[in-house]
């Protein structure tokens, strides 16, 4: 192999380190989500970033949820974002017969998901979010 080999191969590497065919910088991000000291079960929990495509997550039987940015990355864009935290769920077909899932109605009062007032920097690492909602 010749220098010249050799400095096409460095030039080569040097240009393809830091791209990332993944798209844009994003952290992974958790937490859990209470309301009224008491875990919120099967709540959506949407992380918007001012702008980019939002992240979202479920919650667990015990409030716990990570986000995910797409089907393939866990997490949300570094960045600052609002966050929206909702049990609303229209209902939807959910079987080959027509039959439709049921209504869940919204527990979350409107300041912490439509009128919301949650705000949350994702840093690039270290995302473990507590969110301590109230009901009055």
């Amino acid at each position: 192999m010749t220098r010249y080999d050799l400095l096409l191969i460095f030039l080569f590497l040097l240009t393809t380190i830091g791209c990332s065919p993944d798209g844009p910088p994003i952290a992974e991000v958790a937490g859990q989500v209470l309301l009224d000291g008491k875990p919120l079960p099967e709540a959506e929990v949407t992380f918007q970033p001012v702008s980019g495509r939002p992240s979202v997550g479920t919650t667990d039987l015990d409030g716990h949820f990570e986000v995910h940015y797409s089907a393939t990355r866990k997490g949300a864009l570094v960045g600052d974002h609002s966050v929206r935290i909702s049990t609303y769920q229209a209902p939807h077909p959910i079987g080959p017969n027509g039959e439709m899932s049921s209504l869940k109605k919204e527990v979350v009062p409107h300041r912490y998901n439509r009128d919301t007032e949650l705000t949350q920097t994702v840093e690039s690492w270290g995302n473990n979010f507590v969110f301590e909602l109230r009901s009055k």
